[in-house]
């Protein structure tokens, strides 16, 4: 189902309780079998708030704009060209309050047919990695912010620009596979990482890792503000220099590091989609001035931002 509209929060949460067990539902629409559909959200609006839902596994994004997922008590900002995962059975609540409308492309997958896909992708290779993969149903994700890597990014694209023209559910079966096909392959390095952080025990290293993506949240999040280490290690409610050593294995650069691929990746962006001046541009990313931004970019793409920009 594709949507441009969110459903009535109260006829929903009564769905969700019975589990979709009727073939009629979200306003009318014929579902293709009984059970939680898949289901595409391209709103756009200035304010919603939908709280405590019982959603299945979920992926929330914006086309433009932000809106704030909370799961766990931990409230994430997602902007344009990120995504955030929650999973079966997890309660989230989705905000928007913005002044200029957002477009959400919130994809909840239907539970059997995650389960299903899931369950062909699992390998035996993956029951090694210390009962992580017990079976489909339990796999869970990390409730973390993420770029979107090049098949999500390409499988949106498809969704947004060619499903709403054709409108069929085969098309939009196969778009949902790639993505989810891309979601175990980050899983998969996620929790190799996991594996690498210096601890016994795999309930405490699945905890450090929960910790230390709530730290890189607030990077994502704050990547225009001058940001600290005492800050980061309290996100993390980890000592700073635990920290910085754990984070580093964990995400192979360090937390100065990261932010600075942040702003260059956000910079490359800005330059090619928009034409906001460079003296602006520069504030908004997070530096002093366009002098300092442009000395930034050159270290590191050897060509300065407008001569980037002029190319184009």
């Amino acid at each position: 189902m594709y949507l441009k509209s969110f459903p009535d929060i109260h006829w929903l949460k009564q769905q969700i309780a019975r589990n979709f067990d009727i073939q009629r539902g979200w306003n009318g629409m014929v579902l293709p079998s009984p059970g939680f559909p898949n289901v595409i959200l391209n709103v756009s609006t200035t304010q919603a708030h939908r709280p405590s839902v019982k959603g299945p596994l979920s992926l929330f994004m914006n086309i433009s704009g932000h809106s704030y997922c909370k799961v766990d008590q931990h409230q994430t900002k997602i902007s344009a060209g990120q995504y955030f995962i929650s999973n079966p059975d997890q309660h989230y609540d989705l905000t928007i309050d913005s002044p200029t409308a957002t477009e959400t492309f919130n994809i909840h997958f239907g539970k059997s047919f995650a389960e299903e896909v899931y369950a062909g992708l699992i390998t035996e290779a993956d029951q090694l990695l210390n009962g992580y993969f017990e079976n489909s149903s339990s796999l869970n994700f990390y409730n973390k912010l993420s770029y979107n890597n090049p098949i999500i990014q390409q499988s949106i694209q498809n969704l947004y620009q060619e499903y709403q023209e054709n409108k069929d559910y085969l098309y939009l079966e196969e778009q949902l596979y790639n993505i989810l096909v891309a979601l175990l392959d980050e899983h998969r390095q996620v929790l190799k990482k996991v594996e690498q952080l210096p601890a016994s025990k795999k309930s405490t290293r699945t905890e450090l890792y929960r910790r230390l993506a709530y730290a890189l949240d607030y990077i994502y999040s704050h990547s225009h503000k001058n940001i600290d280490l005492a800050q980061l290690a309290q996100t993390a409610n980890l000592s700073k220099y635990h920290f910085l050593r754990l984070f580093k294995i964990s995400f192979g650069y360090s937390p100065y590091q990261y932010l600075q691929q942040i702003r260059l990746e956000k910079a490359l962006s800005l330059l090619r989609m928009t034409t906001i001046p460079i003296k602006q541009l520069a504030f908004d990313l997070g530096f002093d001035n366009a002098s300092s931004f442009s000395r930034f970019f050159f270290r590191r793409l050897k060509i300065y931002p407008q001569q980037y920009r002029d190319k184009i």
